[in-house]
């Protein structure tokens, strides 16, 4: 009897892996495909009249392209000037919570050819000494965007900070702050699971480096 359940569920979990499996083939294809120009939710009257029609394609163009090249650092200031590219504060901070599935969301949105968003988590509310350098140090810390497109960056340690809603509406009080939550105790388990393995890597990194001396 135990093992004809077994057998079952190894062929559950058979057919579970391949309709997911299947699904993430079906999204990569359809984010390759000329679907992909069509945008989730209208940008209608974000962008000027003037090339509003081709905006989404060119917004798609450059962050499949030169968005890669700006984060390599190989591009010159010619061609920044050439694109009428800017670093822009955020429109849109993603403040926790962490593991909560921040990453996804973030990636999520930034399938919106209207959405550009920051590859690293600033920290720069929540963090004095980044704090301490300015608005414009944090600005420079953005991609690369045309004008009419929003920026938006996560630091879910924002949202256990305490000095961070003050900061944050100081700099834009009309800013959108979103945040994604998880069950609590699931979410618990996994932060303390995460804290719990990057102190014994560093307890590892400590140890080794002792026995070099």
């Amino acid at each position: 009897m135990l093992f004809k359940q077994q057998v079952w569920l190894r062929q559950k979990l058979l057919v579970l892996g391949s309709l997911a499996v299947g699904s993430l083939l079906y999204l990569v294809a359809r984010v390759g495909s000329l679907d992909r120009l069509q945008p989730i939710c209208p940008i209608e009257g974000r962008f000027g009249a003037r090339g509003q029609a081709e905006f989404p394609l060119r917004a798609l163009q450059f962050k499949r392209g030169l968005l890669h090249e700006f984060r390599k650092g190989n591009v010159s200031k010619e061609q920044v000037r050439l694109h009428d590219l800017v670093q822009q504060l955020p429109k849109a901070i993603i403040i926790g919570v962490r593991k909560g599935g921040t990453r996804a969301l973030l990636e999520m949105l930034n399938l919106h050819p209207a959405v550009v968003k920051a590859s690293q988590e600033i920290h720069f509310f929540d963090n004095d000494e980044n704090y301490a350098k300015g608005i414009e140090w944090y600005r420079k810390k953005m991609p690369f965007s045309y004008p009419q497109q929003i920026t938006i960056e996560k630091s879910p340690a924002y949202f256990i900070t305490e000095e961070v809603p003050e900061r944050i509406y100081k700099m834009n009080s009309s800013i959108k702050l979103l945040i994604i939550v998880r069950e609590p105790t699931t979410r618990a388990i996994s932060d303390y699971t995460q804290v719990l393995e990057g102190k014994e890597g560093r307890i590892k990194l400590i140890t080794s480096l002792r026995s070099w001396q």
